[in-house]
């Protein structure tokens, strides 16, 4: 909204190269009306910066031709460029440079348009792409100047990491965009499965999580899912069959790129130990998953339905007390956001029907990160989708599992201990999170029923 007045004032009868242009100007004017960067929290600029590259890749998109190619190879000659003197002068990325990556991220998600390049066509232009966003993620080990031993002066030296989030978010646009995606997404897939340290495994998880979400969004857009026009329950059994039918030519993953997706992120679940990368991983299977239980709708045979593709093998990490307690979590964590992320209100009440009990289910439960994840679960269903928790078709398995919620809600002295600072002791109550997640649950099925 404050680059939208400036910005109109000036785009009348411009091209697309001069609207580009003026979108990158007015973000960088530090005036009173429009200081974004540099005064500006990371986090807001990469919010806006979205809504601009969005304007960008619409405004060459519209021109047609080479635009899109054009704007893209210019944006990677200004990034190579500015990372060369970077190297040099030992200075953090530019905004601008941030939101070039963005730019070029909506470029590459475009959908293919006859008599118009596509933005990584170019073969150069796209590894050139693809060593920025390597170089982004990568943690370097450098000498001091002037010793040659390297055990003794080897120091760790981390990419730009404000220029982080811009080329996840790039990548996984080339990742979305089907004209890039068979160059980007087998790139993304070997890093999530073989990076370097924790922090480009997560930024390659990131830019998973951002090639889910654009081909999701795609993908509705291009079988015509509308959850306003779907607002209701009722669906003809036709219009469903019509829906599924069209998810197989759709612009969402193939079988066998959505099949190297969830192996390298089931992989992730197992391998990683920090708390953000596994909930990053919950998050794009749960996303994969949602697009699946459209198949719910017109299928009455429970057991099968439950067993479905992805959800099957996630319900089986869940169950699986052999599995440490991360990946069981995250199986769990996964089953929350599919039935957030469903297309409709339908699916989302067949997942939760269905499938949801195989997760949210304490006969098997020990660990206390493990019942979290499934208190967590059961709340997110019943605030998503409160009818269905509430239905007679939920009845039974509500009925068995409440009372396992209540029992996490008393005090377990057990899990309180005492710690030492020195003239001070501090009492920490391990158990505080469950206690949160039961109560917050009670809570959430109490408005439902």
């Amino acid at each position: 909204a404050a680059l939208g007045s400036p910005v109109a004032s000036r785009v009348t009868k411009c091209g697309h190269a001069e609207v580009t242009a003026l979108l990158f100007e007015e973000t960088q004017t530090d005036t009173a009306e429009t200081a974004l960067v540099d005064r500006a929290s990371v986090s807001s600029f990469d919010a806006g910066a979205v809504a601009v590259a969005e304007c960008a890749a619409a405004a060459c998109a519209s021109a047609g031709g080479n635009a899109v190619a054009e704007c893209a190879a210019s944006l990677v000659r200004e990034l190579e460029s500015e990372a060369t003197q970077n190297a040099t002068n030992a200075t953090p990325r530019s905004g601008r440079s941030r939101l070039a990556m963005y730019c070029l991220g909506e470029l590459a998600r475009l959908p293919p348009s006859a008599g118009r390049a596509s933005a990584l066509g170019d073969a150069r232009v796209a590894a050139s792409f693809e060593t920025l966003a390597r170089d982004a993620f990568e943690t370097r080990s450098e000498k001091k100047s002037g010793v040659e031993s390297h055990a003794q002066t080897s120091t760790v030296k981390h990419g730009d990491e404000s220029f982080v989030t811009p080329a996840a978010f790039a990548l996984g646009g080339a990742c979305a965009g089907l004209e890039s995606r068979a160059r980007f997404l087998p790139f993304v897939v070997a890093g999530v499965a073989a990076a370097a340290d924790a922090r480009a495994e997560y930024a390659f998880l990131v830019a998973t999580r951002e090639a889910i979400f654009s081909a999701s969004r795609d993908d509705r857009r291009d079988d015509g899912w509308s959850l306003a026009a779907n607002s209701n329950d009722s669906r003809s059994t036709d219009d469903s069959e019509n829906r599924v039918a069209q998810t197989e030519s759709s612009s969402f993953f193939t079988s066998s790129e959505t099949s190297s997706l969830v192996e390298a992120l089931l992989a992730a679940a197992e391998r990683t130990k920090e708390e953000g990368a596994r909930a990053v991983v919950a998050e794009c299977l749960g996303r994969l998953a949602a697009r699946e239980t459209s198949s719910f709708l017109n299928d009455d045979d429970d057991e099968r339905s439950e067993g479905l593709g992805l959800m099957a093998r996630l319900r089986g990490d869940a169950r699986d007390a052999r599995l440490g307690p991360g990946r069981r979590s995250t199986a769990i964590a996964a089953a929350k956001h599919a039935v957030l992320h469903c297309y409709t209100p339908a699916a989302r009440a067949a997942l939760i029907h269905r499938a949801l009990p195989g997760f949210v289910n304490f006969e098997t439960v020990t660990d206390a990160a493990t019942r979290v994840a499934a208190t967590r679960c059961l709340s997110a269903a019943a605030h998503a989708e409160p009818a269905a928790v509430a239905s007679s078709r939920a009845t039974d398995w509500i009925g068995a599992v409440a009372p396992a919620i209540f029992a996490q809600t008393p005090v377990d002295k057990t899990l309180v201990r005492v710690v030492d600072l020195g003239p001070f002791k501090h009492t920490v109550d391990d158990g505080l999170e469950t206690r949160k997640a039961a109560f917050e649950c009670l809570a959430t099925l109490l408005d439902a029923f």
